[in-house]
């Protein structure tokens, strides 16, 4: 849990300038996005990419399965597999 506590403290207290050829304005506090150029911002980028990359496939199968169920019982058959389907994926 310190890592977590770590991150939180360094994306909680950050102050952010903007540099347009040789000037620079004054800091400013920021608290949304990641710190660019930091080496943690890449990893937590990975991670937020990932996460949404598994709900997306996880939801795609859900809905498949969702739709095969409805065609295959519209013939009189049995949903159960899909039953079975939907609670291991979902």
């Amino acid at each position: 849990m310190e890592v977590y506590k770590i991150i939180y403290f360094l994306y909680s207290s950050f102050k952010s300038c903007v540099k347009y050829h040789e000037s620079v304005n004054d800091y400013f506090p920021s608290d949304m996005g990641l710190l660019q150029g930091e080496f943690l911002s890449s990893i937590l980028f990975s991670v937020y990419i990932h996460d949404i990359e598994i709900n997306f496939i996880r939801k795609t199968v859900l809905v498949l399965i969702f739709n095969l169920s409805i065609y295959f019982s519209s013939f009189g058959f049995n949903s159960r597999i899909a039953t079975k389907l939907t609670k291991y994926v979902g």
